[in-house]
């Protein structure tokens, strides 16, 4: 499944969870590839298999990959590395990925804004729910690998226009401003 928010109305200030925006142009993905100034993805599943599939995935396409079981190891990592995107299934024993998201968003807003959620359960009406209220992008699993890949291209893309590391040149393709 494509990258898309579920149907409904997201509340006013809410980043566009979409991602729909292009990068540079010829590039598939529609963004940039990793560079040297991305940092890491985390990914946060309690399924063992996922963990494996989903970092093989991305370290084959160039991303550097952390991987933890579970959202208590996720608030751990987040004290000693700055990740550009955090892949974050909903559903886990403990403190699920609606609870760590919860609590990241109190500590830290501009990390809970890197959030893409991962879930075989989105058509429950509580993840539904959750899904629409924080307005952040999410996969349906099982994902295509370029489904994968495209959504955490997206967010970095998306995380660098917020922090101003692109421009718009006149004709509207972002430049690098560094």
């Amino acid at each position: 499944m494509r990258v898309t928010p579920v149907e409904g109305r997201r509340p006013e200030g809410k980043p566009d969870a979409d991602l729909s925006g292009r990068g540079i142009p010829g590039d598939p993905g529609g963004t940039p590839a990793p560079s040297s100034g991305d940092g890491p993805v985390l990914i946060v599943d309690d399924d063992e298999g996922i963990l494996r599939a989903h970092s093989k995935l991305l370290e084959r396409a160039g991303f550097t990959v952390s991987s933890v079981d579970n959202g208590i190891a996720a608030f751990e990592a987040l004290q000693t590395t700055q990740f550009s995107v955090i892949l974050c299934d909903i559903q886990m024993p403990g403190l699920s990925g609606m609870s760590f998201f919860e609590q990241l968003e109190e500590q830290s807003p501009q990390m809970a804004s890197r959030v893409v959620f991962v879930s075989g359960f989105v058509d429950q009406r509580d993840t539904h729910e959750f899904l629409v209220r924080t307005g952040q992008p999410f996969l349906s699993k099982p994902s295509t690998r370029e489904d994968l890949v495209d959504a955490v291209r997206k967010m970095i893309e998306r995380c660098r226009r917020e922090s101003g590391l692109f421009v718009s040149r006149p004709n509207g393709v972002p430049e690098n401003s560094s």
